[in-house]
């Protein structure tokens, strides 16, 4: 599925996309010296029974 026409995403910038496992940025926040606090799991936008997005809360 496309949100735009064909002929208006030619003018869109090329991006690049990283996708970093979970372990990967917890273990980001921890190795900086963030102190982690909570963390927390989202669902879906649609209530899906599954992790969609988090919540990560550290200081420092």
């Amino acid at each position: 599925m496309t949100f735009f026409e064909e002929s208006e995403q030619q003018d869109f910038p090329d991006v690049s996309i990283r996708y970093y496992t979970l372990s990967e940025i917890i273990n980001s926040v921890i190795k900086t010296g963030f102190t982690l606090q909570r963390f927390d799991e989202h669902r879906g936008w649609n209530d899906e029974n599954i992790p969609w997005e988090f919540t990560i809360l550290a200081s420092k």
